[in-house]
């Protein structure tokens, strides 16, 4: 039973390495001829008809967007991934018994971790969010009142401030 452990820790093991190995090999450093044609096909997708075309580089939202939608696929599959092999374990433990328990126990105990990993990580990107909303509010804020500031300026006759002195008073 010990070696079905074993086996299944070990497959487990491959089954996240090669994913991460196949993500690195796409992200590699490129030859120079791979790299140009990386670029182009980021300004523009082949035509698939004759015709002209304008090339439009792609916003940095829709990209951001693209790469949470990836994140997104990628974190559903590992939880996908998850409830199945805790279901199969649990189906197949008290058939099978011995070391199966131990596999149903550490798969429960990565659901219930993975699944506190996704809790924090959605807090973290509404905390965000939130800041980023609040950055924008009062920078909206201050440039609106530094227009009317200068609108309200702009008629009267210029001013001359006396700079303050050591005591903090114009004095």
């Amino acid at each position: 039973m010990t070696t079905l452990f074993l086996v299944v820790l070990v497959l487990a093991w491959i089954a996240l390495i090669i994913p991460a190995a196949w993500r690195a090999r796409q992200t590699a450093p490129f030859s120079a001829t791979e790299r140009f044609r990386k670029r182009l096909d980021l300004m523009a997708p082949r035509a698939t008809s004759q015709g002209r075309w304008i090339v439009v580089p792609q916003s940095r939202d829709r990209l951001e967007r693209a790469s949470f939608r990836r994140g997104q696929r990628r974190r559903r599959r590992i939880l996908i991934a998850l409830i199945a092999g805790v279901i199969a374990s649990a189906i197949a433990a008290p058939i099978v018994g011995g070391a199966v328990w131990e596999v149903q126990i550490c798969l429960d105990v990565s659901l219930a971790l993975y699944a506190v990993l996704l809790v924090v990580a959605k807090q973290r990107r509404a905390e965000v969010v939130k800041k980023l909303r609040t950055m924008e509010t009062r920078r909206q804020g201050a440039e609106d009142s530094r227009s009317t500031e200068i609108h309200r300026h702009s008629s009267e006759e210029p001013r001359f401030l006396e700079p303050l002195h050591a005591g903090g008073r114009g004095n």
